[in-house]
C-alpha cells in the first residue's frame, strides 16, 4: 500500500455517525494534547481535525499540530 492508501484507509475505518467522541478523537490527535472541555472545539469545523487525524494514523506529519485560532 502506499501513504496516499493507508490515509485513505484511515478516513474509511472512521465512516459511521458524526459523535462528539469522534469529533473530541480527531481534535486531540490534531492538537497533539488531551481536551477536557467539549467545548474547546465543538464551534469549530471538525474537517481540519479530522484530515491531520488520518495523516497521523498513516504515520505521516507526525510533528504536525493544529493551533487553535491559527487555521
Amino acid at each position: 500500500m502506499s501513504l496516499r492508501d493507508d490515509v485513505v484507509a484511515a478516513a474509511v475505518a472512521e465512516l459511521g455517525p458524526d459523535t462528539h467522541a469522534r469529533r473530541i478523537k480527531y481534535w486531540e490527535s490534531a492538537l497533539g494534547y488531551e481536551i477536557h472541555y467539549f467545548e474547546e472545539v465543538q464551534k469549530l469545523a471538525w474537517c481540519g481535525g479530522f484530515a491531520l487525524f488520518c495523516l497521523h494514523q498513516a504515520g505521516l506529519a507526525l510533528d504536525v499540530f493544529w493551533k487553535l485560532g491559527r487555521g
